[in-house]
């Protein structure tokens, strides 16, 4: 099994890439999807989330307000790392579980999709990181429609990540994402080509 860790910035594009790359054949693994699970009521996260930051990131259900977190920890590089230890390894080990069922079931290309796989330190869990980079003015005008968020939130969150130099000189293919969806998904289905079907031939 060969595991690629799609990475990149808020707005990039990874969720197009990981859906064009599914659409090719590859099996699929959001980091995200586990973030929002390990965040449910009375979890072992949750119990350690609340006590570092309070109940008032609760809602009345007493389940995590993920706007009001996001608004406390992405003003505050502190709080934001205090969130990550917490979260961080309890994803990587649901991430490594899936990993682990996908190879049993012997499927030959899987991709995890995840913002944060450089900086929380999971290259060792992927054989190779491909990163989408996007111009900045691209990258706002996206999470702006998406998120409906404004320009200083999307300025906040983009720069509580790391830059593109850092997560070029972590990533084995960096991917550029400027133009159409069409666009990306041409210079996927190239790359998906050339890495496994053509190699496979030979």
């Amino acid at each position: 099994m060969f595991a690629i860790g799609l990475t990149g910035g808020i707005g990039s594009g990874k969720t197009e890439a990981c859906k064009i790359l599914c659409e090719l054949g590859a099996k699929t693994i959001n980091a995200d999807t586990f973030g929002h699970y390990i965040y449910e009521k009375n979890t072992t996260a949750w119990e350690e989330i609340v006590k570092e930051f309070g109940k008032t990131i609760l809602d009345k259900e007493g389940n995590i307000a993920r706007p009001k977190l996001a608004k406390l920890v992405f003003s505050s590089k502190n709080r934001l790392d205090k969130l990550n230890r917490i979260c961080h390894p309890k994803i990587k080990n649901l991430v490594i579980k899936k990993l682990n069922q996908f190879r049993v079931d012997q499927v030959e290309v899987v991709v995890v999709e995840a913002a944060i796989l450089i900086e929380a330190n999971w290259k060792d869990i992927v054989d190779e990181v491909w990163s989408i980079e996007s111009k900045t003015s691209i990258i706002l005008d996206r999470v702006k429609k998406r998120d409906k968020i404004n320009h200083h939130a999307i300025q906040a969150r983009m720069d509580s990540q790391i830059d593109n130099e850092t997560r070029l000189k972590n990533s084995d293919r960096m991917i550029t994402n400027n133009g159409t969806i069409q666009e990306l998904k041409d210079n996927l289905t190239e790359i998906w080509a050339k890495k496994f079907i053509n190699t496979n031939k030979e």
